[in-house]
This record gives C-alpha cells, sequence and structure tokens, in this order.
C-alpha cells in the first residue's frame, strides 16, 4: 500500500517547509573554511577528507559530540543553508514528519533529511520537481526508496544446531554453504572485479564463517530498515535469553548479543549457548 498523509498533515508541513526557505542563509563565517576545502576538492578523488561532507552538493556541521547543528548546499548563487541558530526549526520538522503513524514503520529521519536539502535546492534553482508541496515531494521520493530490505545481525557467543524463529526474525548461522551462495548472487559481471570481490569474500568468511546471524526481512527504505532490524532483533534476543543460565542463577551473566554491544565471552565455546 502507497504511504501518504492526511490533507491535514499535507497542508500543515508544506506550510512549515514554505517557512523553511525563507530561514535558508550563507555559511557562517565559521564555516566558510569547510566551504573552501569542498570547492577546491577536485571532483575526480575517490574518497571525501572530512567525514562531515555528505557529498559535493551538501555538507552538514557537527558539534563535538559529532551532532550535526548546521547544514548547507550548493546553488547556481552560492552555498545556502541553515546556521546553528535556524538549524533546530529544520531539524524540528524532519522528526515531526520523521514521528507520524504513516511515516515512521518505513521511512528513516535520514531519507526525510536528503529530501527536504533536495526539495529546497530544487526550489532555490527553480526545479519544476520540486514546484510541490514538500509533502508530495517527500512522498514520491520514498516510493522509490522503500523495498523489501533483508537484514543479517551479527550475533555474538551463540550457538545453535539449526535455523530458529522468533517471531520475525530468524537466527542462523553462515556456514560455507552461504558464503558460497553469496558469491555466487554477488559474482559481477566485470571479470576485473573478481578480484575484488575474492578478497572481500576472504575477509568476510574470515570474520564471520560459522558465526550465528539474526535475519530479518524489512520493507522500509534502508536506513530505516536497519534500525528496524536492530529492534526486532533485540526484542527476539530477549526472549532467547530466557533460556541461558542467566535466567535462573543471578549471579551468571549472559553473553549473548548483537556484535559490539555485549562483552566478549570469556569462557570456552562449551559455556555459550547452545
Amino acid at each position: 500500500m502507497a504511504l501518504d498523509l492526511p490533507d491535514g498533515a499535507r497542508r500543515f508541513f508544506d506550510g512549515e517547509s514554505e517557512t523553511l526557505i525563507g530561514l535558508l542563509k550563507a555559511p557562517a563565517a565559521e564555516h566558510e573554511a569547510k566551504v573552501r576545502e569542498l570547492e577546491e576538492m577536485p571532483e575526480s578523488v575517490e574518497r571525501i577528507r572530512s567525514a562531515d561532507i555528505r557529498s559535493f552538493a551538501s555538507f552538514a556541521i557537527g558539534d563535538m559530540l559529532g551532532n550535526e547543528n548546521a547544514i548547507y548546499f550548493s546553488t547556481s548563487q552560492g552555498w545556502l543553508g541553515f546556521t546553528k541558530e535556524r538549524y533546530p526549526a529544520y531539524h524540528k520538522v524532519v522528526n515531526a514528519l520523521a514521528g507520524r503513524a504513516e511515516l515512521r514503520d518505513q521511512v528513516g529521519s535520514a531519507t526525510i533529511m536528503n529530501a527536504m536539502i533536495a526539495w529546497l535546492k530544487g526550489r532555490t534553482l527553480g526545479d519544476a520537481e520540486a514546484e510541490v508541496g514538500f509533502s508530495t515531494f517527500l512522498l514520491r521520493e520514498v516510493e522509490r526508496l522503500i523495498r523489501p530490505c533483508e537484514v543479517s545481525v551479527p550475533i555474538d557467543n551463540l550457538r545453535i544446531g539449526r535455523d530458529l524463529r522468533l517471531a520475525n526474525v530468524v537466527f542462523r548461522t553462515f556456514d560455507a554453504e552461504h558464503f558460497e551462495a553469496f558469491g555466487q548472487r554477488t559474482r559481477p559481471a566485470d571479470p576485473a572485479l573478481l578480484e575484488r570481490q575474492g578478497t572481500f569474500l576472504t575477509k568476510m568468511r574470515r570474520a564471520y564463517e560459522g558465526h550465528v546471524f539474526a535475519v530479518i526481512t524489512v520493507e522500509a527504505d534502508r536506513q530505516r530498515a536497519l534500525e528496524v532490524a536492530l529492534e526486532e532483533t533485540e526484542s527476539a534476543l530477549v526472549a532467547l535469553r530466557a533460556f541461558s543460565m542467566a535466567a535462573y542463577v543471578p549471579e551468571a551473566p549472559c553473553y549473548v548479543g548483537i556484535r559490539g554491544r555485549v562483552w566478549p565471552c570469556p569462557g570456552s565455546p562449551d559455556t555459550l549457548l547452545s
């Protein structure tokens, strides 16, 4: 079913978005060095040097903790965007849209932010596609981004003898057969890329072969699919931990969890939940 917003919500967000156009401003003096760095960067470089720069068309500024608090995009008249003082108004609209019941299960905030910047840039450049309300523009953009996404989340300190389903999540051991099939599915058509793919598969097998993954299919944009997959996996793990020793012995810790979110298990493989 196609996503939509009620007429009242459309009018509200279209009005708020139009207000944002009046808040656009040239980069603050403290951000001019970042603009110069971007403009002087050759278009042929393979990697972007600054982690704050999203693309050659726009870039974001973060505070000391890495939280975005200003963003600018290029136009034919120079760079425009939201300074630190005006950024909260832009962020408020994005968050309000991301929290709408009609969107939140399938559309992530990053997708809404990217669509907002594209719409604002289109309006300043007179792009015909942006000459519609932002809600219409956004729904048109997300329609092409939402698709079934299979997400595999690595789980540490868990062994299973066969596939195990809990709600929407399937816990599965990625064995040699899995990686062989993955290699066949992703085999590049260009022979020149075969060596690169082989190197990648070797690294993947070394890191993950024999490990358990939580596999879930989510229909959403890619960013939101990953968020939902992590949420669903954590919920499934809560149920799975009921079968660990920690559920019966308070002093016994449970080390089963998403990789990077749990401590390494100090015991031998025989002590793992199996």
